[in-house]
């Protein structure tokens, strides 16, 4: 990962000889980039400086796929679970985390519906948290997911989400799986 300049130069994130894998990265609404780095696990840049919240939040040392920001709260995935920290990077335990211990978290998307959606990577599909009523959801092959390995989650502008997996997407809409798209279509 680095940050390629006006004039073409490229500078490398990083100390030299350090791999810097970058599994994700995310712009919020003030312009930051934040990195998902299984080498130097969740890094924010912005404009001023480099910031990790590793040492506070405890996540030294773990690769870090996914992150999502919602309603003041940080949703972090990694290969080993789902962590959830609050503003101040304090972690915080849920039922929903308790349930995603050692899973594989692949991605984590918040919907316009206040619905936040995990990508378990075979381990359970995919979940549906509801943060306020604390409700999981989970939807497999057994519910009519296209595949059980999801990678990546794109809510829609009209509602619906889209769930990418191993063997292809999957169309939610109102709580059930309406269409699947495999290798075929």
């Amino acid at each position: 990962f680095g940050i390629l300049t006006k004039d073409g130069a490229f500078l490398e994130v990083g100390e030299e000889n350090e791999a810097v894998s970058v599994n994700w990265a995310e712009l919020d609404y003030e312009g930051n980039i934040w990195l998902a780095s299984s080498g130097l696990g969740l890094v924010k840049y912005t404009r001023a400086a480099f910031y990790t919240p590793n040492t506070v939040a405890g996540l030294s040392g773990k690769a870090i796929n996914t992150i999502e920001e919602f309603d003041g709260f940080y949703y972090v995935g990694t290969d080993n679970g789902l962590y959830l920290f609050d503003a101040e990077w304090k972690q915080q335990k849920n039922k929903l985390t308790e349930s995603l211990q050692n899973v594989r978290i692949r991605h984590i998307k918040a919907a316009s519906d206040g619905l936040v959606y995990i990508a378990t990577y075979y381990d359970y599909g995919l979940i549906c948290y509801d943060p306020f009523k604390e409700g999981i959801t989970a939807y497999s092959t057994e519910n009519g997911l296209v595949d059980d390995g999801v990678r990546v989650i794109l809510p829609l502008s009209d509602g619906r989400v889209a769930v990418g997996t191993q063997k292809g997407i999957s169309i939610l809409e109102d709580g059930k799986v309406t269409e699947n798209y495999g290798s075929k279509e």
